[in-house]
């Protein structure tokens, strides 16, 4: 999400040029655990990242995942192994048997689709900002065109996009000249037109193998909002805005129908994309939050006033950086509204179950090596008080192939299919003799002997 006003876009982005020219400080890159496996993490602009799970998987083509969209999907204030993507990468490489997985993130804060947008995608995508850093460009339809390294190798696609078209200063706005029927068709028009034509025009084609998986929004505040802690949000995009109760309702009900209109265009954008190529490669992940998860709820899934991020301090480093005034203060609080730890986890969730069917076909076979059995017949061709001759045959258990090898019993050693002679075997037993004394007698017993064929596990025979 993004906080900039839609009308000052265009002024703003020409006047930050010369800031965004400056390197900045790429948040959240570094090697982390993923479960048992080691990632290398994936820049915002789109770096590949491999995580190789399992020895002997080096060879295995990997899995490739693509993450594009705006600061939801990017993970607004949260540590890289809190995002979305990462989670979602986890539940994905648990079940892969070993296969190495590949994730590229192009996705950012403040990202807008954006297919009308003024061309500055380049210059931004160049300039090295981190992915917390609130702007419009590079726009979601030019990480997907420009971003994503071979796309027709990746094998899943996250992905969402429009609330910072619609923008979220229309969707919270205090002017009762902004109604709800205008609040809906602007999101009908800003976020389903353009994620339709995202899909169909752009996705689908550009990633030909993936699944695409698009994740919708969320009630950003609710009846369920301390007032308090929405008095402080509201701060933070609206620096002289007051907050009252009839504001709070007038908020709600936007927030509400912003919410359900969006929902129903992510759902029918799916639907179209599905229908005009005949398939079912783009799947609605529905973000499944309430109104109890929204800001400052009891039940908080996004960050509200008062919950720190990890990021906060690296953040504000960057804010100052590349932004002045009240642009500061926004971009500072830039975490709160965007699901912080427990909001990632639902999402992920709903992710993981929408994908969860196609994880044995992404997954590497199973390899089961057949165990090799000998089968061993003993014919005895003479024997005398003390000795026993025999001929040992051994075939492959399964298919009765002859076999060679060698054969040991009671200390002598012999080939198959040859005669071997060993001495007698005997167990002895104690009774007692005349005169009570004890008397140790030998008893015939069978020898215990061993059959060895290359290549499969030594088999025992008893004559």
């Amino acid at each position: 999400m993004s906080t900039n006003n839609s009308d000052e876009r265009q002024a703003e982005i020409v006047e930050r040029r010369d800031f965004l020219k400056r390197s900045a400080v790429t948040l959240g890159a570094g090697w982390l655990g993923l479960g048992g496996v080691r990632e290398l993490l994936a820049s915002a602009e789109g770096a590949s990242a491999r995580a190789w799970a399992g020895a002997g998987a080096a060879s295995a083509e990997p899995f490739r995942m693509a993450v594009i969209g705006d600061s939801v999907m990017w993970g607004q204030g949260l540590a890289e192994q809190d995002k979305i993507h990462t989670k979602v990468l986890g539940y994905i490489a648990s079940g892969l048997n070993g296969r190495p997985v590949e994730k590229q993130v192009a996705a950012h804060s403040g990202a807008i689709i954006g297919l009308k947008s003024a061309d500055l995608n380049a210059e931004y995508a160049a300039n090295g900002m981190s992915g917390e850093m609130p702007r419009w460009h590079p726009t979601i339809g030019w990480q997907a065109t420009n971003q994503i390294r071979n796309p027709e190798l990746v094998d899943l696609v996250l992905m969402n996009g429009g609330i910072n078209d619609v923008d979220v200063r229309q969707i919270l706005s205090m002017d009762y000249f902004v109604g709800l029927d205008a609040l809906r068709q602007r999101t009908r028009d800003l976020l389903g037109a353009q994620m339709q034509t995202l899909l169909v025009d752009t996705v689908m084609p550009r990633f030909p193998k993936a699944t695409i998986v698009v994740s919708n929004y969320f009630p950003i505040v609710s009846w369920d909002s301390a007032m308090d802690a929405l008095g402080v949000f509201l701060r933070v995009i609206f620096p002289l805005g007051i907050l009252t109760l009839e504001v709070q309702r007038k908020l709600v009900d936007q927030s509400l129908a912003f919410h359900d209109e969006s929902t129903k265009a992510m759902q029918a954008a799916v639907a179209v994309a599905n229908k005009q190529y005949g398939t079912n490669r783009v799947r609605f992940a529905p973000s499944g939050f309430y109104g109890s998860n929204a800001v400052g709820a009891y039940n908080a899934w996004l960050y509200s006033p008062g919950q720190p991020d990890p990021l906060a301090a690296a953040r504000e480093i960057e804010c100052q950086k590349y932004f002045t005034g009240d642009a500061v203060i926004t971009c500072k609080g830039a975490q709160m509204g965007h699901p912080n730890p427990r909001g990632a986890i639902q999402y992920a969730g709903s992710i993981h179950a929408a994908v969860k069917s196609l994880i044995p076909g992404w997954a590497l076979p199973v390899t089961t090596v057949a165990t090799k059995e000998i089968a061993v017949s003993v014919a005895t061709t003479t024997a005398t008080s003390s000795s026993k001759t025999i001929v040992v045959s051994a075939r492959d258990k399964a298919s009765g192939q002859q076999l060679n090898g060698a054969v040991a019993i009671n200390g002598v050693t012999g080939a198959v299919g040859q005669a071997v002679t060993f001495p007698l075997c005997y167990s002895t037993e104690t009774i007692e003799g005349p005169l009570g004394k004890p008397l140790v007698r030998k008893i015939p017993t069978s020898c215990e002997g061993t059959v060895s064929v290359s290549g499969y596990p030594d088999a025992q025979f008893a004559a």
